[in-house]
């Protein structure tokens, strides 16, 4: 029986936000210039939308390894967050959803306390013994 990826925690800090944003090329001033962010009237510097969606794949990555591959993620904003927001990524599996043997469909949600600030509902087709193997160095 296929058991929900392990909650993750995480707190979000400049550098976090400042290598993201290298990674993806967003060099958005709200990202990394905290003066800018206050004077633009935020609390901080402002974790990019898409960074979520990492968080939701690393979730799914040390849940159930590097071999499990993410098909689908339809991903949802809700809320802003901020260098150094802790935020809690939860996972259940949608037992009602139909597909193919070895894949599984989860609902994630990202938090800050009782702020939703994303969700998904993302496919994952998981590793099967042979294929977790194959990735072992």
């Amino acid at each position: 029986m296929t058991v929900p990826p392990a909650a993750l925690t995480v707190t979000l800090d400049l550098p976090d936000l400042m290598a993201y944003g290298a990674a993806t090329w967003d060099w958005h001033r709200s990202h990394y210039d905290r003066d800018w962010a206050r004077a633009s009237g935020l609390p901080d510097c402002m974790v990019d939308g898409q960074f979520f969606g990492a968080l939701f794949a690393r979730q799914i990555g040390d849940s159930y390894g590097a071999a499990a591959r993410i098909v689908t993620m339809r991903l949802r904003y809700h809320a802003l967050a901020f260098a150094t927001d802790t935020i809690t990524v939860t996972a259940t599996l949608d037992t009602d959803a139909d597909g193919p043997p070895g894949q599984v469909v989860l609902s994630q949600e990202a938090h800050r306390d009782d702020i939703r600030l994303a969700s998904a509902r993302t496919e994952v087709l998981l590793p099967t013994p042979s294929s977790e193997s194959e990735t072992t160095p």
